[in-house]
């Protein structure tokens, strides 16, 4: 965890959060006495909100309903909600994926509805992680179930926000020396499922995605004539000049003297 994760007052309550990462962050909710409704407020992020304690409404502009310990509701970012809060104590675990754990150009996760599934042994075991890559995939994970729960998993293949979180994991380590083993461990399934269903959710084996993300940088640093080109195969990832030559040149049509010079 980097530095501490600030509290949210969203209006009605404030957020405070229980374990964060780069990816996502559990908060704990408590609404304010004084502010029992909220007619319309934008979600911040794609969430899970799951009550713990109490009761509440829940207002959406195509659905509203009472939401009891033991239901979930889920929504995505930027999507309108209200929310009424009767007398009386209620809390909430709130579940978020930042904007950046998902690609930019994809559909809305969930239908904007209460879910009659309880998720709270998984929030709780999510917190309970010591290692943040267990945290992150447990949270991945959960939120991979509830797609198929919601009116979303129409149009979301199985497993697709588990291949969210293996592009992440990709493009954390892609620089470095990292097994198919390792990312398959991120999510908790084996190498062959892994190479499977990543094939089927990006149209490319996490090899390939490694050497498109390898080949973007090395195209940046060659920019910089003060990097020699042994140095920005080292930055990619690949140690030996020699075959950061012919990697190169297999990539992108020419060698990495070629193309930096063309860009003189």
């Amino acid at each position: 965890m980097n530095g501490p994760e600030p509290s949210l007052d969203i209006g009605c309550g404030r957020l405070s959060p229980l374990r964060w990462s780069g990816l996502c962050v559990v908060y704990r909710y408590d609404h304010y006495s004084y502010v029992p409704v909220i007619e319309d407020k934008p979600y911040l992020m794609n969430l899970v909100t799951v009550t713990t304690a109490g009761e509440w409404e829940y207002r959406g502009k195509k659905m509203r309903g009472t939401v009891f310990p033991g239901t979930t509701v889920v929504g995505n970012r930027n999507e309108h909600f209200g929310c009424h809060h009767v007398p009386g104590p209620d809390t909430n675990l709130i579940v978020a994926l930042r904007a950046d754990a998902l690609d930019d150009d994809e559909p809305a996760l969930f239908g904007k509805e209460i879910l009659d599934v309880d998720v709270r042994p998984l929030v709780h075991a999510a917190i309970g992680n010591v290692l943040i890559s267990d945290f992150e995939s447990a949270v991945f994970e959960m939120f991979d179930g509830l797609v198929r729960y919601s009116e979303g998993a129409k149009t979301r293949p199985h497993g697709y926000v588990r291949m969210q979180r293996v592009k992440r994991f990709i493009e954390a380590h892609a620089f470095e020396t990292t097994s198919l083993r390792e990312m398959a461990g991120c999510v908790n399934i084996s190498p062959f499922t892994l190479l499977r269903r990543f094939k089927e959710h990006t149209g490319q084996t996490p090899g390939k995605y490694i050497s498109s993300l390898r080949l973007a940088r090395a195209k940046q640093l060659l920019a910089d004539r003060r990097l020699s080109i042994r140095e920005v195969g080292e930055r990619v990832g690949i140690n030996d000049q020699q075959y950061f030559s012919r990697w190169f040149h297999k990539a992108a049509g020419t060698s990495p003297s070629s193309f930096r010079n063309a860009r003189a």
